[in-house]
């Protein structure tokens, strides 16, 4: 069975054992309103035994809510087949087709036609059909405490009906919206279910894509790389040669925080951290340009203490985060600022930019969707950090700053 129908099937066992439990309730009352206001006389054995066997049944079921190997449909249909049968014998005992609570054949009938798949609903309408009209035969009728026949007049019958059909519409009421209510809760856990599988899918894309790019840039890089040293050591003293030198060993290194992220957003709690904060601002520097470096200011990651996750995987995002906002940025200073509050540590990019585009705003962390104004990068930066906070179960956010700017905020696991 698989997960989707296994907990569809939950709720709608939930939702019936519910209903029984008001049924229960309004039967027990009804008792009580014949017996001691009407002065109606019913049968005390077959009352009890019938609401006992409503109970018991509706504790097995309630305990079978929460054990997945039995077959929520099947299980479903035998309980409204139990409450048919249990309604028919209360009836019959209790003035057959007299009894104005006949009209709870229908609210069984009703309730089966929305659990019950397949041909479920025509037993129980047909076994509903059978019950009732077995009432017609009845030779019991309703006697006050006298023990003599009680006339039951037909304004009391019709207010009965009215009472009946009354708490009908009630339950059927209040049954349909829970059971909507519910359905609609797993509509969006099987969404947000469906929204994970496809970002899982598209890591695996980049997985490829980073792979590919890896070997294929690698070998011309090494070659670039190796004429570079020739030149150094024809030349020692050439700024282009180390120039060279350096930009290659920068994109290596670009191609190794692309593949490390797409392989290893989605790494396990129990591999991850934890990592000592007042260390990543000095790791993360190494990763900017001298020009970069002294526009940066870094804030409270000292007095933050240790993250659950991959020291690695967090000095890439926050690299990630810091090159976005220097490239929106042409002058000013960006500032990263680290807090920790409630088990959460909460580190956040400030820019004095252009901000985000209308346009990207809502679509802003998918894959090869850059923000930039001018229209450079591949759009992975955001991306690649929304997976890793993602298998943090954290949390991203990009708002306006105030007085201009954006200000993105990445929130994931603090550790003791």
């Amino acid at each position: 069975m698989r997960l989707g129908e296994s907990t569809a099937g939950e709720c709608k066992l939930s939702r019936l054992a519910r209903l029984r439990w008001l049924l229960l309730i309004v039967l027990g009352l009804t008792w009580l309103t014949a017996e001691s206001l009407l002065r109606i006389h019913l049968p005390f054995h077959l009352m009890f035994t019938g609401v006992s066997l409503m109970f018991l049944s509706n504790l097995f079921l309630a305990r079978m809510t929460a054990v997945s190997r039995f077959k929520s449909g099947a299980l479903i249909l035998s309980f409204l087949l139990l409450d048919v049968g249990v309604l028919t014998g209360l009836l019959f005992f209790a003035g057959g087709s007299h009894n104005p609570f006949s009209t709870f054949y229908l609210l069984l009938v009703a309730v089966a036609a929305v659990l019950t798949p397949g041909a479920g609903i025509w037993w129980v309408a047909l076994l509903s059909a059978g019950g009732f009209g077995l009432q017609f035969f009845s030779p019991f009728e309703l006697a006050c405490h006298t023990t003599e026949v009680f006339d039951i007049s037909f304004d009391l019958h019709l207010q009965g009906m009215f009472v009946a059909q009354s708490l009908c519409g009630l339950f059927l009421a209040w049954f349909v919206s829970s059971l909507g209510r519910g359905l609609r809760k797993l509509e969006a856990e099987l969404a947000c279910e469906r929204s994970l599988a496809e970002k899982r899918r598209q890591l695996t894309a980049i997985a490829t894509l980073a792979a590919g790019v890896a070997h294929e840039i690698g070998t011309p890089l090494s070659t670039i790389s190796l004429a570079g040293e020739a030149l150094i050591a024809r030349y020692p003293d050439s700024e282009d040669a180390a120039l060279i030198q350096h930009e290659v060993a920068r994109c290596r290194s670009i191609l190794g925080r692309i593949n490390l992220g797409a392989l290893r957003a989605d790494i396990q709690a129990d591999l991850q951290g934890p990592v000592d904060l007042a260390t990543v601002p000095e790791r993360v520097v190494s990763g900017l340009t001298a020009a970069d470096i002294v526009r940066v200011r870094f804030e409270g990651f000292a007095e933050s203490g240790r993250a659950a996750c991959s020291k690695d995987l967090l000095v890439q995002s926050l690299l990630a985060l810091l090159t976005n906002a220097l490239s929106s940025t042409a002058d000013g200073v960006i500032e990263a600022h680290c807090k920790r509050k409630d088990g959460i540590v909460q580190i956040s990019v400030l820019d004095r930019g252009m901000g985000l585009p209308p346009e990207v705003s809502d679509r802003f962390a998918e894959p090869f969707r850059s923000g930039r104004v001018d229209g450079r990068g591949l759009g992975l930066g955001l991306f690649l950090v929304r997976m890793f906070v993602a298998s943090l179960d954290g949390s991203l956010t990009i708002k306006p700053r105030e007085g201009g700017g954006t200000c993105v905020s990445l929130g994931i696991p603090a550790a003791p």
